[in-house]
């Protein structure tokens, strides 16, 4: 559990999490997932609540977004979908939308696929480092 602690502390620090300032808090939830015929439903104990479906790619079966931008192993393919309905009332907040995108993630990963990445994401890193450094002088 201190992981998950960790975790958080370290990404409550992150601008985009600065604006939620006094109103952020550790909650313990129970999350259910069920899917009933084409809906998948999802309630996070008392605070949210999400629908949504699969929508049809264009030759049948689900729309797929394979190898977005910033994609990692768990990250690399995304079933397209559309939100039903999507409610979360907690901390100050009141989120109830219709009609948005959703991306269902399915994924097998193991460590040499993840060893895979971040060898191609140094050198990426390096790349651009190089780059920038060019470009100073």
């Amino acid at each position: 559990m201190e992981f998950f602690h960790e975790l958080h502390r370290r990404k409550s620090q992150s601008r985009a999490t600065q604006s939620v300032g006094s109103n952020c808090k550790t909650v313990y939830a129970p999350i259910t997932r069920k899917i009933e015929g084409k809906d998948h439903i999802i309630t996070i104990g008392n605070v949210a609540t999400f629908t949504g479906h699969l929508v049809e790619g264009g030759l049948g079966g689900s729309s797929k977004i394979t190898n977005p931008p910033g994609a990692d192993p768990i990250h690399h393919q995304y079933a397209q979908g559309k939100t039903t309905k999507m409610t979360y009332n907690d901390s100050d907040q009141n989120w109830d939308w219709t009609d948005t995108n959703y991306m269902l993630g399915t994924f097998t990963v193991d460590s040499d696929q993840y060893a895979k990445y971040a060898a191609g994401l140094a050198q990426k890193m390096a790349k651009k480092e190089k780059t920038e450094s060019a470009e100073k002088k």
